[in-house]
Parts: C-alpha cells; sequence; structure tokens
C-alpha cells in the first residue's frame, strides 16, 4: 500500500469530523421553538432517557443472570448438561 494512500483516509477522516462539528453549531444556532415545542422536547428527552435506563439496567442483569457462572450454550434446547470448560 502506497503511504500517500493512507493520508487519504486521515484527510477524509478529519473532513467528516471538521463537517460534523459545523452541522452541531448550525443546529445548536438554531431557535429552540415555543413553550408547546420545548414542552414536547422535554417530554421526549425524559421518555428516552427512561428507556435507555430501563435498557441498560435489564440488559446488565440479564447478561449476567444468563450465564449463571458458566459459559452460555450454543444449543437451543436445554436437554444435555455442558461439557466441562478445558483451560489450554
Amino acid at each position: 500500500m502506497d503511504p500517500n494512500t493512507a493520508w487519504f483516509g486521515v484527510a477524509g477522516g478529519l473532513a467528516a469530523v471538521a463537517f460534523a462539528v459545523v452541522l452541531i453549531f448550525l443546529v445548536l444556532n438554531k431557535p429552540t421553538g415555543n413553550d408547546r415545542m420545548r414542552e414536547i422536547a422535554a417530554a421526549i428527552q425524559e421518555g428516552a432517557a427512561a428507556y435507555l435506563n430501563r435498557q441498560y439496567t435489564s440488559r446488565s442483569s440479564s447478561g449476567s443472570l444468563s450465564t449463571g457462572g458458566r459459559r452460555p450454550s450454543t444449543s437451543s434446547a436445554r436437554c444435555c448438561p455442558l461439557p466441562p470448560a478445558t483451560s489450554g
């Protein structure tokens, strides 16, 4: 691979980040709307935060409970015990 080709990737990444920063400032400088719009936005943010909190809680608890201290089974049928884990 030509070393100059890698610089095109780096330049493209930097251009994408600069574009994102410009868009952030453009959006944040827009007016926030009237009182009713701000009320709706606050309700959406509150609901989204509650949803994500619930997802993180259920994912973390189900992840630790589902394995039960052993490796998870690759089979959907739970008819047979798992073979002992080999080290090495």
